[in-house]
């Protein structure tokens, strides 16, 4: 938990980690379908949490409290136009709309370790999901999946971040 935050940011100027929830394989491995709407969970929450960020910041800029903000700053999005408990709201409201949208986005890659992983769970059948997924869980797919992930990620979180972004905006 330590050492990848670390050496992403050494290797890539961002810092990437993770968090883990109690996971019974034998349950998933027993019903993959339900597996998969369990993983699909977390960057569902993720983009709820961020679709009612968005809708704050967008009143906050349409009553004319927030205007746009300046830069990459997660705590950016928006700033108030007066200090005080409208700069802090601003600011939360900010962080989690950038916050959400990240994990969300990153958690959907389709590599292992990542939430991501399990959506072809949706498509496999039998003895072919119960392979994929003891497949998923090892540790090799596990590393290979976070270096590409941490190098792929920005090339797909940027643009669309830009977007999200620019929606605030018009």
């Amino acid at each position: 938990m330590l050492i990848i935050p670390i050496l992403s940011y050494i290797s890539s100027g961002w810092m990437i980690g993770w968090a883990s929830a109690p996971y019974n394989s034998a349950w998933a491995e027993r019903y993959p379908k339900r597996a998969a709407v369990m993983a699909m969970a977390g960057p569902a929450a993720n983009f709820a949490i961020a679709l009612l960020s968005w809708c704050g910041l967008k009143l906050g800029l349409l009553a004319g409290t927030f205007v746009p903000g300046n830069g990459w700053r997660f705590s950016d999005a928006v700033v108030s136009v007066e200090p005080g408990i409208w700069a802090a709201i601003a600011s939360l409201l900010s962080i989690a709309f950038s916050l959400n949208v990240l994990l969300g986005v990153f958690n959907l890659l389709p590599l292992p370790p990542l939430d991501g992983s399990a959506l072809p769970l949706f498509f496999l059948h039998g003895e072919i999901a119960r392979s994929y997924q003891r497949f998923s869980r090892s540790a090799a797919p596990a590393m290979l999946g976070i270096f590409v992930a941490w190098q792929f990620f920005p090339r797909i979180y940027r643009p669309l971040y830009a977007w999200l972004e620019s929606t605030l905006r018009g």
